[in-house]
């Protein structure tokens, strides 16, 4: 994180001397305190495209929901961050995904891990098998969708190709390295066969 140890007033005046001169922003929101009070103020002020991905984890887990974020136009969790977000143990993740859709202002993606995912009321199963670390197949899936979302690909296509960037990413030990563009144009090619 390279905003670590640094103030927020510091991240504030960042984003003021920036906000507009990107066609995207992506915040990964993984709950270590930087996103707090007046750096949720700021965001909310961001223009242009924004996608969020707000994750649980050990040290913030149910403290740390996208609910807390106002501003996005894309959304990514997963089925257990919904969960927490809406106190609901039992509802379908169909059914759960709907709510969120119903809930929020923009385009929305539910990640269900080895069972694929939704986006804005589209599903696609998982792509990926022998998996070796899973570690940033989240990240991976977030990044992906919320380009996709920003140049509005055909929704259907989305949670798709999120799902195998996705499964190659768990081919690759912690995150070593990124999931090369050949590899993603192969496997999709061979699954559309």
């Amino acid at each position: 994180d390279p905003w670590s140890g640094r103030d927020s007033k510091t991240f504030i005046n960042f984003l003021r001397e920036e906000n507009g001169k990107a066609d995207a922003t992506l915040i990964a929101d993984f709950g270590h305190g930087l996103f707090e009070k007046e750096v949720l103020w700021a965001l909310s002020g961001l223009k242009g495209f924004v996608g969020l991905n707000v994750q649980t984890n050990s040290s913030n887990y149910g403290f740390n929901v996208f609910k807390r974020h106002s501003r996005y136009d894309y959304l990514s969790l997963d089925l257990r961050e919904a969960r927490l977000a809406y106190h609901d143990r039992h509802a379908s993740p169909m059914d759960l995904h709907k709510r969120i859709l119903k809930d929020v202002p923009g385009k929305v993606a539910m990640t269900l891990g080895k069972n694929g995912a939704y986006y804005n009321g589209y599903y696609s199963p998982a792509f990926s098998s022998d998996v070796v670390d899973a570690t940033g197949a989240g990240d991976a899936f977030f990044a992906i969708t919320a380009l996709l979302s920003k140049i509005e690909c055909p929704q259907i296509m989305i949670p798709f190709i999120g799902n195998v960037y996705a499964g190659l990413k768990t081919k690759i030990i912690g995150n070593k390295s990124a999931v090369p563009k050949a590899a993603l144009l192969r496997s999709l090619e061979s699954i559309l066969k």
